[in-house]
């Protein structure tokens, strides 16, 4: 029997990620707000207060894609072990946070859409039998932007962050602009 506590939460990045440690032992952290709301019946949005988690990714294959697709203020379902953490601030003081030790981490698709683009050098095979690509969709190129499929390693882009989510963008405007022409 595993006794750990696993959480989904539903939030908002409200600190960046950033790269924490060295080597093999890096790890991705950033914090998560999270503030339950309802509608009453008369239409008022009423809102409880926030919660806050320090949510940490550690595991190689997700580091690299969290800090390539997340930014302040994109919904993110987090989902992962949920543990206190305590520490002692600069001024000699006892802090507590509850922190995620993320196993996945997505947007959420309930506030926008996503192009999801798979970053391996492998194909996986399908049980589908529809197109895949263009055949399948003509409005989503079947390339993102600054991804090599023969790449090796995740970590070696040939674009920014930036430059990657600006191309992503015009992407998408581009098939929203073709879709509408239509």
């Amino acid at each position: 029997m595993n006794n750990e506590i696993t959480v989904t939460v539903e939030g908002w990045v409200a600190r960046p990620p950033q790269r924490l440690g060295k080597d093999e032992s890096t790890w991705v952290v950033f914090r998560l707000g999270s503030t339950p709301w309802w509608r009453t019946a008369q239409g008022e949005i009423r809102e409880a207060s926030t919660s806050w988690f320090d949510v940490k990714v550690s595991q190689p294959d997700l580091i690299d894609n969290v800090l390539l697709s997340l930014k302040s203020g994109d919904p993110v379902i987090v989902s992962g072990r949920l543990s206190p953490h305590t520490w002692t601030d600069k001024e000699g003081n006892e802090r507590a946070s509850m922190q995620i030790a993320a196993r996945t981490v997505g947007h959420s698709l309930r506030w926008g859409t996503a192009l999801f683009k798979r970053r391996t050098a492998v194909a996986l095979p399908t049980a589908s039998t529809e197109p895949q690509g263009d055949a399948a969709n003509p409005d989503i190129p079947p390339e993102t932007p600054g991804f090599d499929e023969d790449q090796t390693s995740p970590g070696e882009l040939e674009l920014s962050v930036e430059e990657l989510e600006a191309q992503a963008f015009a992407t998408a405007d581009a098939a929203a602009e073709a879709r509408a022409a239509a």
